[in-house]
């Protein structure tokens, strides 16, 4: 357990918690947002069904 008494191992647990942490926050600021999606889905889907 010598590794933990290292700066440098902290420091990559602090860097791979705050991209967790971006990736979980961008996620839901994507789920927030969903008219952008349904309008982008259902606009091909509209044009394939008319002819």
């Amino acid at each position: 357990m010598k590794f933990l008494n290292r700066p440098g191992f902290y420091l990559i647990l602090l860097l791979i918690t705050a991209m967790l942490m971006l990736t979980l926050w961008l996620q839901w600021k994507l789920d927030s947002l969903p008219k952008r999606k349904v309008k982008q889905e259902t606009a091909p889907a509209a044009v394939s069904h008319s002819p």
